[in-house]
């Protein structure tokens, strides 16, 4: 699957429950640390992973009630840590 239909699909859960998106947010990443873990990281991975984050936290950030938190709020700091570590 590429990754616009996913980052379309994370900015959809954020629009008819507050708290669905939380789900999403954390399953992806830990996703991806896993298949990282089992010694499959490939460039598609990071670079998937890599624009899901990206272009989903800036879809996700226009939602009003949702505003800055998905770059303030410890919820969000996993998804954000994979990266950091390189995946």
């Amino acid at each position: 699957m590429t990754p616009a239909p996913i980052w379309l699909s994370q900015f959809l859960t954020y629009q008819p429950s507050p708290g669905g998106y939380a789900f999403i947010t954390n399953l992806i990443p830990l996703h991806a640390l896993s298949l990282t873990l089992m010694g499959r990281f490939t460039n598609r991975l990071y670079v998937g992973y890599s624009s899901w984050y990206a272009i989903g936290t800036l879809a996700s950030m226009q939602v009003p009630f949702v505003g800055f938190q998905p770059v303030s709020t410890s919820e969000h700091m996993g998804a954000l840590g994979i990266i950091k570590t390189g995946i």
